[in-house]
């Protein structure tokens, strides 16, 4: 006879394997964003109770970011004329107005009074702050303010600038947990991301950590050389600061987006002009698709999850080892943000590095040769990240984001590898050319003035809001070579947007653009003028803030994002 445990061991050989658990999806940002608001639409939300629960008790804290912007869109006014219309709505709702940065207690006022509240907006809107908050700090002031409240509690931050300087993020979740407290922002896009600080070696705030933009990190290469526009700061578009994705995300609230009016036409080129149109088309894809835009979401998770994720991520992990090399080799001006470190990804304390230095001389012959070094080495590195993006099954695991991340990263090497051929042509023909005075037969005009003194070569650029398509009619310094790039080029670039096309990731590579070159002349001294301002206009000189306005200055053309269209 055989033994219990011999027929159980039998049992168990003989049973269907148990299929491994299927780890449940991360979440993004997504998830909780809600696109294309303007503020009426967006207070009506945010003012008015889930549906059926109008009896139920509330509160409701708002907390308002006194900068400028506030009172640029009117916050004040739209906000009285809001707790008008959902004053019906309201009969169980305690409402509080705070303004970030101050410490004192957290007053409540009945719904009904509408102008009292709208009273101590106005009063935020007409005193801006110089500083920038930490407005993490006021959420859990809040919050704590709400913890003895009964009913449903709620917070809803106002902010249009400063959501990427954070103390403390997953304090700030766990305060709202603890308090059952669900967080709602009323916020622009991220627009300006970390890189953009980095690249200019300065931190604006002290104690304050200033986040990667719409990520928990930086996830895209930057710095590419000839290139005046880094892709992070436009794929960081489309959704608000990580910190505020991450909170409501964490307490089941919502962030709604912000656009406010734009004047002004069109700009292909956010640094320089266009050489194919004056503004006068439909901006190419910067209206984004909200499928496409889900699909490409950034995770809304601890940044140690996040971090995890990609270091699993089998396209991260290209995206990782092609930074690596390019930085390396001199192609781009960063180092990967992240590295191996403990079993995972660690964020890089430094990773700002160093590109190759061309243009700073007018020694053609060895700066054209310097360059067609680097355009090989730029090739090989888009060869093997290709054949390493192509060689990942399609379930592999890898998310379609850090998909799109390598991709992008593979049409940056490309078009810096064009770029410097460009420059390679520009030394070998034009440059010694101009140098010498030479301007062609007439009706040529000498392109400097009589004397200048040429000290390097500078760029600028003409982006790629068109595609590569016109630039063949274009008449560009390396002869049969660049042709041949750019006629290779095309159908990759056609390729690359027919899939990220009405998303961030199309917008950053037509915002890239190619390079044009042209001498860097020594400047001519100019006195200083008077010093002494006349008393008369001391009161009109306005005040300099340390850092520029988060949305992208309130143009579509500096800002690059999205017009808010679905």
């Amino acid at each position: 006879m055989r033994r219990p445990e011999t027929l159980l061991c039998l049992f168990l050989l003989a049973a269907p394997a148990t299929p491994a658990p299927v780890a449940a999806p991360l979440s993004t940002a997504a998830e909780a964003t809600e696109r294309g608001r303007d503020l009426d639409r967006i207070l009506d939300q945010v003012l008015v109770p889930a549906a059926g629960a109008e009896k139920e008790p509330r509160v409701l804290v708002f907390v308002l970011d006194p900068t400028a912007s506030l009172a640029q869109a009117g916050f004040a006014a739209k906000f009285e004329e809001a707790l008008a219309r959902a004053a019906p709505a309201l009969k169980a709702t305690r409402i509080a107005v705070a303004r970030a940065g101050e410490t004192g207690p957290v007053a409540f006022a009945e719904a009904t009074g509408g102008p009292a509240l709208a009273t101590v907006a106005r009063a935020v809107e007409a005193k801006p702050a110089k500083e920038i908050q930490n407005l993490f700090a006021d959420v859990r002031r809040a919050a704590g303010a709400l913890a003895g409240q009964s009913g449903l509690r709620e917070i809803a931050l106002v902010s249009f600038e400063n959501g990427d300087a954070v103390d403390d993020l997953e304090a700030t979740v766990s305060a709202l947990r603890r308090a059952g407290v669900k967080f709602t922002a009323v916020a622009r896009e991220a627009f300006l991301s970390d890189t953009f600080w980095l690249a200019r070696g300065t931190r604006p705030v002290r104690d304050l950590e200033i986040m990667a933009g719409e990520a928990a990190f930086v996830e895209v290469p930057w710095g590419f050389l000839f290139q005046q526009a880094d892709p992070t700061q436009y794929v960081s578009s489309g959704f608000a600061m990580y910190g505020f994705s991450r909170l409501a995300s964490a307490s089941g609230g919502r962030v709604f987006l912000y656009y406010p009016p734009v004047a002004g036409d069109h700009q292909c080129s956010p640094l320089g002009g266009c050489l194919f149109c004056d503004g006068d088309h439909v901006p190419a894809g910067e209206s984004y698709e909200a499928h496409r835009l889900r699909a490409l979401a950034p995770l809304a998770v601890p940044a140690s999850e996040a971090l995890a994720a990609a270091g699993h991520d089998p396209y991260y992990r290209a995206v990782l080892e092609a930074w690596e090399r390019a930085a390396k080799e001199g192609l781009l001006r960063s180092r990967p943000s992240v590295r191996g470190g403990g079993g995972g990804l660690r964020v890089e304390k430094r990773p700002v590095g160093s590109a190759a230095v061309l243009g700073g001389s007018l020694a053609f012959a060895s700066q054209a040769s310097k360059a067609e070094d680097l355009a090989r080495a730029a090739d090989a590195a888009a060869k093997d990240l290709a054949a390493r993006i192509a060689a990942i099954p399609r379930d592999a695991g890898g998310l379609d984001r850090y998909r799109a991340v390598a991709e992008l990263t593979l049409m940056q090497l490309r078009i810096v590898r064009l770029n410097l051929l460009l420059f390679a042509g520009f030394c070998r023909e034009a440059g010694p050319d101009l140098a010498a005075g030479e301007c062609g037969p007439p009706p040529e005009v000498p392109f400097y003035a009589s004397g200048s003194q040429f000290v390097g070569i500078g760029y600028s650029n003409f982006s790629l809001c068109h595609g590569l398509r016109p630039f063949r009619e274009v008449r560009l310094p390396g002869g049969e070579a660049v042709k041949r790039e750019i006629l290779a080029l095309e159908p990759l670039l056609d390729e690359y947007l027919a899939r990220y096309d009405r998303t961030p990731f199309g917008m950053a590579i037509r915002k890239s653009g190619l390079a044009r070159f042209t001498f860097t002349v020594r400047g001519t001294p100019v006195p200083l003028p008077d010093r002494k301002v006349p008393t008369s206009a001391k009161d009109d000189v306005p005040t300099e803030r340390d850092r520029p306005d988060r949305g992208g200055g309130g143009s579509s053309g500096s800002g690059g994002t999205a017009t808010g269209g679905d």
